[in-house]
């Protein structure tokens, strides 16, 4: 039997952050996707999303998220093109010359098992005959 971890869809939230007085509501948005992420382990499966959503640094994941058993959120800074902020913009952005957005991506990890089935021959659809 083969067991994989998995979760098909993701949601993103984003809203405007501004250095000196953090989110700024009203200015956000949301949208997601329908792709499926998987791999063998737990761990393999979050370092496809990290990889997905441009972050990589384990504090910026939170599991179980708002109390949800699976919830993966990953949060990351965006420009306004929904790339990951580069260093250069996090600078200039500190300095008040870069619009950035705080993103939280949303995840929800499932646990699949493949089990064999047992084919017989009412699983055939049968041929509609014409009248």
């Amino acid at each position: 039997m083969a067991k994989t971890y998995e979760t098909k869809g993701w949601m993103k939230y984003w809203e405007e952050d501004v250095w000196s007085e953090g989110c700024m509501p009203g200015t956000g948005g949301t949208n997601g996707g329908d792709e499926t992420f998987v791999g063998r382990t737990a761990k393999e499966l979050i370092g496809a999303l990290q990889t997905f959503t441009q972050s990589e640094e384990p504090e910026n994941i939170l599991i179980n998220s708002c109390d949800v058993r699976g919830r993966v959120d990953i949060q990351t800074l965006e420009t306004e093109e929904g790339r990951r902020a580069s260093p250069n913009d996090i600078a200039r952005w500190k300095k008040g010359e870069r619009r950035l957005f705080a993103a939280t991506y949303i995840f929800h990890v499932k646990t699949v098992k493949r089990l064999p089935v047992c084919l017989t021959k009412d699983s055939i659809p049968k041929k509609e005959v014409e009248r």
